[in-house]
């Protein structure tokens, strides 16, 4: 893959881990009692989530049409 085609995609994979990371410690620390270092990890990855369900899409776009540069 080009450089220039490489540099289009990186949100989408960007977002795409984001979302992966939050399913991952949500789903491997459920029904657990969890340590605070554990805790704080679950509640890191919603906090990086919440931002991109409400504005993932719109900088996506935005990138798309090189709004951000």
């Amino acid at each position: 893959m080009k450089l220039e085609n490489y540099e289009v995609h990186l949100p989408s994979y960007s977002i795409g881990d984001t979302y992966a990371k939050y399913y991952e410690a949500t789903i491997s620390s459920r029904d657990e009692r969890l340590e605070h270092f554990t805790l704080v990890g679950v509640a890191v990855s919603r906090m990086c989530r919440d931002p991109l369900l409400q504005y993932g899409a719109k900088a996506f776009a935005d990138h798309k049409v090189l709004k951000c540069r």
